[in-house]
C-alpha cells in the first residue's frame, strides 16, 4: 500500500530550501566565524567539505603561514617550506620566516638512574633510553645527508628564489628552537616517533652552519629581506665567528648592509 507521507528531508534539502546550515551564512558572515575559530578546530572545519575549505581558505592561510618556522637540520621541514611558498595564497600572507639553527647532538643522550628503583622502572628506563637514541640516531643521519650533498643550501637558495621572484616581502630570521611552537614545527620535521616514543625533544645543539648556509642562499638568489634577526636569548653567533664569515665571503656583508632593520645578537669572549 503506497504511503502518503512525504520523503526524509536531507541535508541537501535543508540547506537549499531552508537556508539554515553554516554553509548558507553570507561569505562575510561566514568567514568573520572562521576568524574567530581556534587555529586547531579551523582545520577541521575546513575538512568537513570543499565550500567550507574553500570559503576559509583567505583565513587559514593567515592563521598559519604568517609567521613560519622551519628546522635547517631537516629535509622534510625545508621541503615544507618550498611547497608553503610556492602555493600562491599561503605565500602571500607570509610576513616573516624563521629558520632554527638547532641540530642533534652527536654524543649519545647522557643515562643518568637508570639502574635506580624497581625492576620496572628500570625495565621502563632502559626502554625510554633505548628508543629516544634509536630515534635521535635516525635524525643525525638524516642530518648528515642533508650537508653531505649540500642539499639544505639548495633548497633554501629555491625558496628565495620563489619570494624574490614573486616580490615577497617577508622578514627573516636565523634563532635557536627554545621556545618556538612545538607544533609547528613537530610535523614537518619528521619526528613525530620520537615524541611518540619518549614524548621528549631530541634538540641538543646548534649547527654553526646555518647562519652561513642561510646567507649563502639569499645572495646565491638575489633575495634582500627588509629585516633581518640572527640570534635570540637561547643562541647568539660569536663575534670572532661573524667576522671570520664576513672576511671569508660578501654573503653576510652584502645582506647585512641592504636590510632596512637588523637586529643582530653577538658575544664576545
Amino acid at each position: 500500500m503506497a504511503s502518503n507521507a512525504p520523503p526524509p528531508a536531507t541535508d541537501q534539502a535543508i540547506s537549499s530550501d531552508s537556508g539554515s546550515t553554516l554553509l548558507a551564512l553570507p561569505p562575510e558572515l561566514f568567514e568573520r566565524i572562521a576568524e574567530l575559530t581556534p587555529a586547531e578546530d579551523l582545520v577541521q572545519l575546513r575538512l568537513t567539505c570543499r565550500e567550507a575549505a574553500s570559503k576559509t581558505e583567505r583565513t587559514f592561510a593567515r592563521a598559519h603561514f604568517t609567521d613560519r618556522g622551519f628546522l635547517l637540520c631537516s629535509k622534510p621541514s625545508l621541503q615544507t617550506a618550498v611547497k608553503i611558498v610556492q602555493h600562491t595564497k599561503y605565500r602571500a600572507t607570509m610576513k616573516k620566516v624563521t629558520f632554527y639553527v638547532d641540530c642533534v647532538a652527536s654524543s649519545p643522550m647522557e643515562v643518568t638512574n637508570v639502574y635506580s628503583g624497581g625492576s620496572r622502572r628500570r625495565i621502563r628506563n632502559a626502554v625510554f633510553y633505548a628508543n629516544f637514541n634509536a630515534a635521535r640516531q635516525m635524525l643525525i643521519g638524516q642530518h648528515q645527508e642533508l650537508v653531505r650533498h649540500d642539499e639544505d643550501r639548495s633548497l633554501l637558495t629555491f625558496i628565495f628564489s620563489i619570494l624574490r621572484y614573486n616580490n615577497a616581502v617577508v622578514d627573516v630570521a636565523i634563532e635557536a628552537y627554545i621556545g618556538a611552537d612545538d607544533e609547528q614545527l613537530r610535523i614537518p620535521w619528521g619526528y613525530t616517533h620520537c615524541f611518540a616514543q619518549t614524548g621528549a625533544s631530541p634538540l641538543e645543539q646548534y649547527d654553526r652552519r646555518g647562519f652561513s648556509v642561510v646567507m649563502n642562499a639569499m645572495a646565491l638568489s638575489g633575495y634582500r629581506p627588509q629585516s633581518l634577526t640572527v640570534g635570540n636569548e637561547q643562541w647568539s653567533i660569536p663575534l670572532n665567528a661573524l667576522s671570520a664569515l664576513v672576511q671569508k665571503g660578501p654573503d653576510a656583508a652584502q645582506i647585512m648592509s641592504t636590510v632596512r632593520v637588523l637586529d643582530l645578537h653577538v658575544w664576545t669572549l
